[in-house]
């Protein structure tokens, strides 16, 4: 519990929020409060930390619980927030962002993920017989990997705690332990929840080698493993109901969405990159990736699981013959699935990443679990040698003799691969200290357990290696900002907020995450769009007058925007300031309020971007609107928004008309009148639309998804199912307690 708060506590104490905010003042908006002698980098947008994940984080905190998270208004006219996945509404680990402000939880939403990872670690080792001062180096080892320092903001970060607690109970169904199949749902579903189903299959997919691996070193056959691997298949299809809540919705976003932000995000691997294995900082840009100013994704920080678990597999492979049966085939069984993904990994540029949907899988999913696995390795390596007799000892040294020459080379090879690097550190002998040191202290511990075999001795340095490595690695790779740094409130952020409108106009809002701040736009800085969004945007592309529709009359242009597609509408554009920067906010006056009623659409039968123009009546499907001059006493007053999932529009209409709100036509959106239900509609691609009869008064849509209660539904009964069954399990647990002295292995 200690050493995750000992990694945080600089934004604890001062609190700092836990990101790297360089990239955002490259961006206009922000770029007044730019901290003195600070470059931005050349690539702001590649940093999804702060471009994506944190403005996700800030409108979590402002949501304050997941009903009010089921619809964010803050992006392209409005988007389902909690169908996203990747936004981890569920997520345990995005409690702390209910309860507090977005910098201080995601400190401590940090804090939860390395400590949970660590007592996982723990706890599976126990569990899987070692001694609790080797159980200690494997919690350690899972708590400080890279996959969760480098990572501490993605989606991947919130599964792969669990994944102690997937292996566990892999080799507990590969034993034939069948009745654990419920516990196996259940982490399952907490990976599912975590916002990275990828990564999620991933692990499935290495559970499975693991159980086919390890009933053919046992001897059983391919035969005897289908039972165990149909174990898993069920355990994964309970994790699937239990999630269902939050994959239904997902589903539906699935089918509506153009994009869903799962692309390749990882940066492709070479053979040099393998010299990050031994010296870590040996790639000038590798720090500066772990500070987030290194443009792609921390993928090569993976390749480096410790010194210590490097160290230890030549001496595994020396004293394989020696080591237990069940020991022996649980550790290759692991070790041969970790092996097969690195090597997809290092496949990743130049194969994998050319077929499609696959190179939706990164690097970093192939990599991420290499930490756990060597661990585990390293931690299997020292319980065996500690046990060695005399003979099998002296033999396991002469093998060594011939091992470990033979990895020492490999290892330099790579060491001079990465060397020759353009971007290498010129000072390698400086680098080595450390890694030598750690090298060292290994081999006189190892000696001193000849000598005197202690689980104590051994587990207790190892875990304090380990610790060391990862501190002088990593120790800083967490980056701490002041909070005004994060998404300052400038001059530019206080006149588009006091506008009271969204923000339209340039294309270059399309990378500015003002969801950040709060301020609702009509483009989307995630990258993730509908359909029907992006339909409208090509229109807009060819027809700009189509702005005026979105009810967005303050329109955010640049010089060039005045000099291109918005030439012919300047001047009839009222000034209402100008930045610093050369951009100026503009206020249409010809511009179509949110809320307004028509009488002129266009009837059409099936969804047809084409014939959407500016120059005629907006197009209405599913319905024949109402035909004639504007009913000019027809007026639309929007209520103030007490909810993101609700909005209220007062109306009075003299005769029949259509209302349309320029909000995101989506499905689950639904519509009463006066208290009476009304249907919904597509207006011009994206908006909604509903009939309005004479003498209406109030007009509320409410956002209520058919895909959430279903998926509600599913995940409580198969909830109290599996519940039920783990009940069964607690008298044999609580035996085994009584007795845990007894416990075989």
């Amino acid at each position: 519990m200690l050493l995750p708060f000992a990694v945080l506590l600089p934004g604890i104490t001062n609190g700092a929020v836990p990101i790297a905010s360089d990239s955002i003042f490259a961006y206009p908006p922000w770029e007044a409060a730019r901290p003195d002698g600070l470059v931005p980098p050349e690539q702001p947008e590649a940093n999804l930390m702060a471009q994506r994940y944190y403005p996700w984080y800030v409108f979590l905190s402002h949501a304050g619980n997941p009903v009010e998270a089921f619809w964010n208004p803050y992006e392209n006219t409005g988007m389902p927030f909690f169908a996203l996945w990747q936004t981890r509404c569920l997520s345990p680990f995005s409690l702390p962002f209910y309860l507090g402000s977005p910098g201080a939880a995601l400190t401590w939403s940090v804090y939860l993920k390395l400590l949970v990872a660590g007592l996982c670690g723990f706890y599976a080792a126990r569990r899987l017989g070692f001694h609790r001062p080797v159980a200690l180096f494997v919690g350690i080892g899972t708590q400080l990997s890279p996959a969760l320092i480098l990572w501490w903001g993605y989606p991947l970060s919130d599964v792969l705690p669990w994944l102690p607690l997937l292996v566990l109970y892999c080799e507990r169904i590969a034993l034939g332990h069948y009745r654990m199949w419920m516990s196996g749902g259940v982490v399952v579903a907490l990976m599912l929840l975590g916002g990275d189903p990828l990564m999620v299959l991933v692990l499935l997919a290495l559970a499975a080698l693991f159980i086919v691996t390890r009933c053919k070193l046992d001897q059983r056959g391919f035969k005897r493993s289908l039972a165990p691997a149909a174990m898993l298949v069920l355990s994964t299809i309970a994790g699937v109901l239990l999630s269902a809540v939050q994959i239904l919705p997902f589903l539906e976003f699935a089918r509506e969405a153009r994009t869903l932000g799962f692309g390749p995000t990882g940066s492709a691997l070479g053979l040099w990159d393998l010299s990050l294995v031994v010296l870590p900082h040996l790639h000038g840009t590798f720090t500066e990736s772990l500070r987030g100013n290194g443009g792609a994704l921390q993928t090569a920080g993976l390749l480096h699981v410790g010194i210590v678990q490097i160290a230890l597999l030549p001496v595994w492979i020396a004293m394989r013959p020696f080591a237990n049966a069940r020991q022996r085939m649980r550790i290759e069984s692991l070790l041969f699935p970790s092996l097969l993904l690195t090597i997809l990994a290092l496949l990743w540029g130049p194969v994998l990443q050319l077929v499609p949907y696959l190179n939706w899988i990164g690097p970093h999913h192939f990599l991420a679990a290499n930490a756990f696995i060597l661990t585990l390795s390293a931690a299997a390596t020292s319980e065996e040698w500690i046990h060695l007799n005399a003979h099998d000892c002296q033999d396991t040294l002469k093998r060594l003799l011939l091992i470990g020459p033979v990895a020492l080379l490999a290892m330099a090879a790579c060491v001079v691969l990465g060397a020759i690097q353009p971007e290498a550190e010129a000072n390698v002998a400086m680098l080595g200290i450390i890694p030598a040191g750690l090298f060292v202290a290994l081999l006189v511990i190892y000696g001193i357990s000849i000598l005197k075999p202690s689980a104590r001795l051994i587990g207790y340095t190892l875990s304090l290696l380990a610790l060391v490595n990862a501190l002088s690695t990593f120790g800083t790779s967490i980056p701490f900002t002041n909070p005004g740094n994060v998404y300052p409130d400038t001059q530019f952020i206080e006149s588009l907020r006091k506008s009271g409108n969204r923000v339209s106009g340039t294309d270059a809002l399309s990378k500015w995450p003002l969801q950040a701040n709060l301020i609702p736009q009509v483009y989307s800085a995630t990258g993730i769009t509908l359909k029907r969004q992006a339909d409208f945007y090509e229109r807009f592309e060819e027809d700009p007058l189509l702005l005026r529709r979105m009810g967005t009359p303050m329109l955010l242009l640049t010089r060039d925007d005045m000099q291109g597609k918005f030439a012919s509408i300047r001047p009839i554009l009222r000034v209402e300031h100008v930045f610093p920067t050369g951009a100026v906010l503009f206020f249409d006056s010809e511009s179509r309020s949110r809320a307004r009623m028509i009488s002129n659409g266009r009837p059409v039968e099936a969804y047809d971007p084409v014939k959407v123009n500016s120059a005629e009546g907006p197009v209405v499907e599913q319905v024949i609107p109402p035909n004639g001059a504007d009913n000019g006493t027809a007026t639309t007053e929007l209520r103030a928004a007490d909810s993101n999932s609700r909005v209220v529009v007062d109306v009075t209409a003299s005769k029949k008309s259509l209302l349309v709100l320029a909000d995101t036509w989506y499905p689950g959106w639904h519509a009463t009148i006066d208290g009476a239900a009304a249907n919904v509609v597509p207006v011009d691609l994206m908006f909604r639309g509903v009939e309005i009869p004479e003498g209406a008064r109030e007009v509320v849509f409410t956002y209520a998804p058919a895909s959430l209660r279903y998926g509600l539904f599913t995940s409580g009964i198969t909830a109290l199912c599996v519940s039920a069954g783990l009940l069964t399990l607690v008298p044999g647990a609580i035996r085994r307690f009584r007795h845990r002295r007894k416990w075989q292995f």
